[in-house]
């Protein structure tokens, strides 16, 4: 009598965000998750809480638990009167993780940040393969770490059976040397920027004349994404310039804002910078800038530099870390020294003065974002670090 063959079960990955928010690194992962082979992989979601990662997780029917996360690197401060409460707190988002990966036989784990390792200690303990995926830049960034005695770069190394990183500068400053790290440049997926899209969007929303130029910065309110600069700069350009907006595109804390907005009034720019707040769908509105600005201290990709690139707009960026791997100076983009408002500024003006240079910057840019930045790149290369680590029976892509 002939045997019947087992089906393979789809093999299950459990994958860890260390935020409830859609930022540039969790909008990677949800790229990741949704594009899985659901007949070969079963994708289960830890969120620290409730969100628009939640949110989106649930709009393309992915798993999600709610697990509370500790970081161990932060970059607020920390004083070892905080130790027992971290522990505590660690020693929780460790046996909960545990009984995930027990209850639903996890195959791999895959944590999408340095900043938390209760599922990684978590994978170690259940003797699972773990993958650990870098978004951040430890010293530029400058992250604390809850156990200073310990080498960060030690520990992700014990803890990661492979690394994932998503730029050469985020892998340079991590300092694992052991040969399991891949270096992952972030993608986009270039059919969300139309090549011909609606530019008049943001300016009639904005009730802005059709000829008006808008020069956009697109992230987090936060100090480290260089809004002050931006704002400096901008004081700068309107001394000079005519018929110019600056639109900064992000949300963040109410304290940092009302510092924003204190900034603009007492510069007297009211009319020329706006603080927009959030939008859930940026690449709708990146055609209606004419320049994108990157004014950051610290990147370790720049995922809005690169979607900038896609909507065929000139970028200036800042040399932060990753946009040098993305921008190629004075082709694709312009980069300005870290912290010079009036850097930024001539750049700034260098192209509201030249239509020509902008247009042929942008047709460059969305070239090279299209040839080395797409979305199935970026999901190809992650894919095989995936088969490679958790050795599936059946292919990675569709």
């Amino acid at each position: 009598m002939q045997k019947t063959s087992a089906v393979a079960r789809p093999k299950k990955i459990l994958f860890i965000s260390h935020s409830p928010a859609l930022a540039g690194a969790e909008r990677c992962l949800l790229d990741i998750i949704t594009r899985l082979d659901r007949t070969c992989y079963e994708a289960i979601l830890i969120l620290p809480g409730e969100g628009l990662f939640l949110s989106a997780a649930r709009e393309f029917g992915i798993r999600t638990e709610i697990v509370s996360l500790a970081w161990w690197l932060d970059n607020s401060n920390m004083g070892p009167t905080l130790l027992p409460w971290f522990l505590k707190h660690l020693w929780r988002g460790i046996a909960a993780v545990r009984r995930i990966i027990q209850n639903e036989k996890i195959d791999l784990v895959y944590t999408n940040t340095v900043t938390c390792i209760d599922a990684a200690i978590a994978a170690k303990l259940e003797r699972v393969p773990h993958i650990g995926h870098i978004h951040e830049t430890i010293k530029t960034m400058r992250y604390r770490s809850y156990l200073p005695f310990v080498p960060v770069s030690k520990i992700i190394d014990m803890l990661s059976t492979r690394i994932i990183t998503c730029s050469q500068h985020a892998a340079d400053e991590l300092g694992v040397v052991s040969g399991k790290v891949e270096v992952v440049l972030n993608g986009i997926d270039m059919g969300k920027i139309p090549l011909h899209p609606d530019c008049s969007l943001l300016k009639n929303e904005l009730g802005l004349k059709p000829t008006t130029k808008l020069v956009g910065l697109i992230g987090s309110l936060s100090e480290r994404k260089g809004q002050i600069d931006f704002i400096k700069a901008a004081k700068i350009v309107c001394e000079t310039s005519g018929d110019v907006k600056f639109v900064m595109v992000g949300s963040g804390t109410d304290n940092y804002r009302n510092l924003l907005q204190d900034l603009i009034n007492t510069y007297n720019l009211g009319r020329s910078v706006i603080l927009y707040g959030y939008h859930g769908d940026v690449p709708k509105i990146l055609p209606s800038f004419d320049i994108i600005v990157s004014a950051a201290r610290a990147e370790s990709f720049g995922l809005t530099v690169l979607e900038g690139m896609a909507a065929a707009r000139p970028v200036i960026s800042t040399r932060c870390g990753g946009p040098e791997e993305i921008l190629t100076d004075g082709e694709t983009g312009l980069l300005v020294p870290v912290g010079e408002p009036a850097a930024l500024a001539g750049a700034i003006i260098r192209l509201l003065l030249d239509d020509e240079l902008c247009r042929n910057m942008g047709a460059l840019a969305r070239e090279r974002a299209e040839e080395c930045f797409g979305i199935e790149l970026f999901f190809g290369k992650i894919m095989r670090v995936i088969v490679e680590t958790a050795n599936p029976s059946c292919p990675p892509l569709r």
